[in-house]
């Protein structure tokens, strides 16, 4: 009897190890997969043209959002929603009252002639403020800003070393790029994981 209860426990232990082993690869594996996918791209802004004054922005139209914000590298739309034409217009103090173009020295900024239901994009890559408002109907009218934040650069993880299964599995090198991302690294432990798994499943059928 006691050595039926010691082959029981045995039996149980090693289900036991079975299952955590394969509960650690799949979490390992799904997690990694999860973080190895690409980041979403950053949106960019988009702003209206309405018609009415605003609360600090021009007091016949309105640019919508007065203070918009994007990412550099991403676009800005403007839509035209008025029966109006209009321009997207970089300040200079003679024409704005004072107030200069902004901080940014992105070149080429504004659109001449924005007819009822157009749109304009451009896409900033010089971070900064640019103000801006409509020459047809001047500063006073209708005048916005746009802030660009510098594009996020993504800090490279240490550089891994490589692992080896002692059962006789294949040894994993990771790549040793200075861009290796965390989610790749989890990816590949997911796999030794799931091959430490596989190894014990072996030797305990062997028994």
């Amino acid at each position: 009897m006691a050595v039926g209860s010691h082959r029981f426990g045995t039996v149980r232990a090693r289900s036991g190890t079975h299952t955590l082993a394969r509960v650690a690869g799949m979490t390992g594996l799904m997690v990694g997969a999860g973080l190895a996918m690409p980041a979403p791209a950053l949106a960019g802004a988009g702003i209206s043209i309405t018609s009415g004054g605003c609360s600090g922005g021009g007091t016949a139209f309105c640019f919508l959002p007065e203070s918009a914000t994007a990412a550099a590298g991403t676009p800005v739309t403007w839509t035209n929603t008025t029966s109006v034409t209009h321009t997207i217009t970089r300040c200079t103090p003679s024409a704005c009252a004072g107030n200069a173009g902004g901080s940014g020295a992105q070149a080429g900024f504004g659109d001449a002639n924005l007819s009822p239901g157009g749109t304009y994009a451009f896409t900033f890559t010089a971070p900064g403020t640019y103000v801006y408002y409509c020459a047809i109907h001047g500063f006073a009218a209708m005048h916005g800003t746009i802030t660009i934040t510098a594009a996020t650069v993504p800090t490279p993880g240490p550089t891994p070393r490589p692992r080896h299964i002692s059962s006789g599995g294949p040894a994993i090198t990771p790549s040793t790029g200075v861009d290796a991302q965390p989610g790749l690294l989890l990816l590949m432990f997911g796999l030794i994981l799931a091959l430490a798994a596989r190894a014990i499943r072996r030797m305990h059928r062997g028994d």
